[in-house]
């Protein structure tokens, strides 16, 4: 007799809405739980791949797999952790020594509490690289699945509690890192964006974490302006991260060391994630410099054309970006950057320029060398892509990229590339 756990792993590769129409399930499953656990097999594998290899694991409903953390970006919050409480230790013995007093020892406070569980994803990946932890989640039926998931899992030194974020928070022994994901809806699903609105409010719970964390890590949207949230947490954040993979911004991540210490202006690094090493971008505190422009490139000499990647968009450090790759900003407001000789490492996109023309049909038409497709890109520009196509009669896609763009001068023009 065929078991459900045994029918999931035959069919774990089927359609799913295939299988919900056709499936001759083993006596006593339920179709629903059956389902889930195939889609959540099967999102785990692109962006879980651990976890999908690890016989055992129980998979929420699909909105939760698709909002929690891939590998990638877990691994690297991870790194992060390590790396980022390694230097606020050395700064506390260094304040101890020279004080007199004894050194914080890192076996003194547990390693890691993330406050807000969840699925547990970022919490099984950190708590490996921390050496354990303690896992907090409201909701029970989370709290008792990620347990048997972190026993699949075979993670040693990891308790989980069920308990509210605040109320643990309070009650809780000093820790050394404190992981805190607030929910970006309210109560009715709708997305929030401010840091208050989310829950829990990390920025009231701050002076609690500060007394009792020795790093605090907060999770937030991409979407929340850094400056604001930097504001909101009253100086107290050293480093912000800007997460991109597969070409989104998927995540901002704030680091906040213990004590009463503040910052002006946050350190910005802006992270791409790849199947390879991350490449981390630093910058300084003095690098976010508005929108001043360093001299530009003559059109006549650009060669290259290159896009910021989502995740140097949200740094807005575009001086540091030309100083450090060799580019000249386009203008102001376009964050295109250009240059005669093809730059070593940009974060972005790259192209090559075949033509610069001006705003007109036929000036484009005559560039594209009679090609009817192009992959269309607006910055600071009068149209949507969407309209500009419509005006060109251009089908999407193709080796040909058009864009089109606002130059210094507030001329109108396009620049016609390929890839580089």
């Amino acid at each position: 007799m065929m078991t459900t756990e045994q029918f999931i792993a035959i069919h774990r590769n089927d359609d799913i809405r295939q299988l919900a129409l056709h499936a001759s399930l083993p006596p006593g499953a339920d179709l629903r739980h059956v389902l889930q656990q195939i889609e959540g097999w099967q999102i785990a594998r692109r962006k879980l791949p651990l976890w999908a290899d690890t016989e055992g694991i129980t998979y929420p409903p699909r909105l939760s797999m698709e909002q929690c953390s891939s590998q990638p970006a877990a691994l690297f919050k991870a790194k992060v952790a390590r790396l980022a409480l390694a230097e606020v230790m050395a700064r506390e013995q260094g304040r101890a020594a020279e004080n007199g007093l004894p050194c914080q020892q890192e076996g003194d406070r547990c390693p890691l509490v993330d406050l807000t569980g969840g699925l547990g994803a970022d919490f099984s990946f950190m708590a490996r690289e921390l050496g354990g932890g303690v896992y907090v989640e409201r909701s029970a039926d989370l709290c008792a699945s990620a347990a048997a998931n972190f026993a699949a899992l075979r993670l040693e030194g990891v308790t989980t509690v069920c308990a509210d974020a605040t109320d643990h928070l309070l009650s809780m022994p000093p820790c050394l890192v404190a992981f805190v994901d607030p929910a970006r809806r309210d109560a009715a699903g709708r997305k929030v964006a401010a840091v208050a609105d989310c829950s829990p409010d990390v920025a009231a719970m701050l002076p609690v974490l500060r007394r009792k964390a020795l790093l605090t890590m907060v999770k937030l949207s991409p979407m929340l302006d850094w400056h604001k949230a930097a504001e909101d947490f009253a100086g107290g954040v050293s480093d912000i991260y800007f997460v991109e993979s597969e070409g989104e911004c998927k995540e901002m991540l704030l680091l906040v060391p213990g004590g009463d210490g503040t910052t002006d202006t946050p350190a910005l690094h802006c992270a791409l994630l790849s199947a390879a090493e991350p490449t981390v971008i630093d910058f300084s505190p003095a690098d976010e410099e508005g929108k001043t422009v360093p001299p530009s490139l003559p059109l006549s000499s650009v060669s290259y054309l290159y896009e910021p990647s989502p995740a140097a968009m949200k740094t807005g450090c575009f001086d540091a970006i030309a100083r450090m790759t060799g580019t000249s900003q386009l203008a102001p407001n376009s964050h295109l950057f250009v240059s005669e000789k093809p730059a070593q490492t940009f974060p972005g996109r790259a192209f090559r320029v075949t033509a610069v023309v001006p705003m007109k049909k036929k000036d484009i038409a005559v560039a594209l060398e009679g090609s009817d497709r192009a992959n269309i890109t607006v910055r600071n520009f009068p149209m949507t892509a969407e309209q500009l196509r419509r005006k060109l009669r251009l089908r999407d896609g193709g080796s040909k990229y058009l864009f089109a763009t606002t130059a210094r001068d507030n001329a109108h023009i396009v620049f016609v590339a390929e890839k580089a």
